[in-house]
């Protein structure tokens, strides 16, 4: 048995999550994710839908003691942050996502409230409906629109994104 890695870590890089795919798919999405270890000071993404101008932001705030707060930025109109949620950021979290602007514009869901559950647990419901999004673009962890509600990067990790069943 060997005592482990005897090396010398010289560079740590955060590479972003892979975006999803170009062709749209509809529907909920689930994020499988961990939140850093030790919680920042900072405001950042977590899904984005649309684009400059015209998009819906969701992002993590980071508070006191172990919390966090979702956050819900419907872009030139305001937006809404969640109760403190506690968390254990050694441990695996399952986010689900629902909004309007996941699924194809005209449909029944395509105007549903937004909702947020943790680990199966309704966490947020802001009352804004996203705007619809017909090229169904989607970027997850990463702020590439400059929206000003978050930073650039989630440095968390984001171990998988997938479409949940309509």
């Amino acid at each position: 048995m060997t005592a482990g890695f005897t090396g010398r870590i010289v560079a740590v890089e955060q590479v972003p999550a892979a975006p999803l795919p170009t062709a749209p798919t509809w529907g909920p999405v689930r994020l499988t994710l961990r939140f850093p270890r030790e919680l920042p000071v900072a405001v950042e993404p977590l899904l984005i839908t649309g684009e400059t101008g015209r998009a819906d932001v969701l992002f993590v705030r980071y508070g006191p003691d172990r919390t966090i707060q979702f956050g819900f930025d419907h872009w030139g109109v305001g937006g809404a942050l969640s109760d403190p949620i506690a968390i254990d950021t050694a441990a695996v979290q399952h986010l689900e996502v629902r909004m309007a602007s996941l699924f194809p514009p005209g449909s029944s869901e395509a105007a549903a409230r937004t909702e947020i559950h943790l680990n199966g647990k309704l966490v947020f419901t802001p009352l804004f409906v996203a705007y619809d999004n017909p090229a169904g673009e989607i970027t997850v962890a990463r702020n590439d629109i400059g929206a000003s509600s978050c930073t650039a990067l989630f440095s968390g990790q984001v171990m998988l994104v997938e479409r949940l069943p309509e």
